[in-house]
């Protein structure tokens, strides 16, 4: 076996270099890598040499400064819209008016006013002939005495005859049962309705039942819980008549003054005097 030689002063470790070390012990030639400074930077594959200078000098190609240019218009164009649309809100707040109107009292709460030219006119016809009142909220109908009467859609006319109401009733079919708070009383009105023409009349889509007072309007609350409800009444045709009842919830205080109000869905409302 053959010796190291001794560390010299400008090895003091006796470390080989890598020509010391070229070839193997017994003089054969190792291969190239072996002998490849490994911390050597890596050569740049074939092809793709750049000259650093000509990299750094090369300019940026027409479209791209084209983008950046209209980038920088479109952003501009739309800051000003945005600036111009808030002065002109503040403009507009600044020069609106403030004055503030006082509200009339419209008077008596009604359904449609009567006389509006959308709907079809209704009128009051009296038993025996004689002055009939114009069924009005201020001149309304007697109940057991006045008929009802507006012109329908397909050329014919409904009647509408309020035969008898009860102001302090209880409910149909259940006697003695309380379904009413204190301080109210279940009004039940009983109708007569009856269609001339060539269609037929449809009492629960075709009107509206209801009853009014100085708080508001009241509707029906009998359909579903009796077999005479204005819900169990099909098409009147030509020449036929039919029989249901209504009820109203409403509070006691209020009941002077009450109406009961009939109203068809194109024509204008009419009342009975509830007393």
């Amino acid at each position: 076996m053959s010796e190291r030689p001794a560390p010299t002063d400008a090895d003091p470790l006796g470390v080989p270099s890598p020509s010391d070390e070229s070839a193997g012990q017994d003089g054969t030639a190792l291969p190239d890598y072996a002998a490849r400074d490994v911390h050597a930077a890596p050569a740049p594959a074939p092809g793709l040499e750049c000259d650093e200078a000509e990299a750094g000098d090369r300019p940026f190609p027409p479209w791209a400064i084209v983008s950046v240019v209209a980038l920088l218009v479109i952003g501009l164009l739309a800051g000003l819209v945005i600036v111009a649309g808030a002065l002109d809100t503040a403009e507009r707040l600044r020069t609106a008016p403030t004055t503030a109107t006082t509200p009339t009292d419209p008077g008596p709460r009604s359904t449609p006013a009567t006389g509006d030219p959308s709907l079809r006119p209704g009128s009051v016809d009296r038993a025996g002939g004689g002055a009939a009142p114009d069924g009005s909220f201020s001149d309304p109908a007697t109940v057991g005495e006045d008929t009802l009467s507006w012109p329908t859609w397909d050329g014919g006319t409904v009647h509408v005859r309020a035969a008898e109401v009860d102001p302090d009733a209880e409910l149909p079919h259940a006697p003695g049962t309380d379904v009413v708070e204190d301080g109210h009383q279940l009004v039940l009105v009983t109708l007569e309705i009856s269609y001339e023409g060539p269609g037929q009349f449809q009492p629960l889509s075709e009107m509206w039942f209801s009853a009014q007072t100085d708080l508001g309007y009241a509707t029906d609350v009998l359909p579903g819980m009796a077999p005479d409800a204005i819900d169990t009444v099909g098409a009147i045709r030509d020449g036929q008549h039919a029989s249901a009842r209504c009820a109203f919830v409403l509070v006691s205080t209020q009941m002077d003054g009450a109406r009961i109000v009939l109203q068809p869905y194109d024509g204008e409302p009419l009342h009975y005097a509830l007393g």
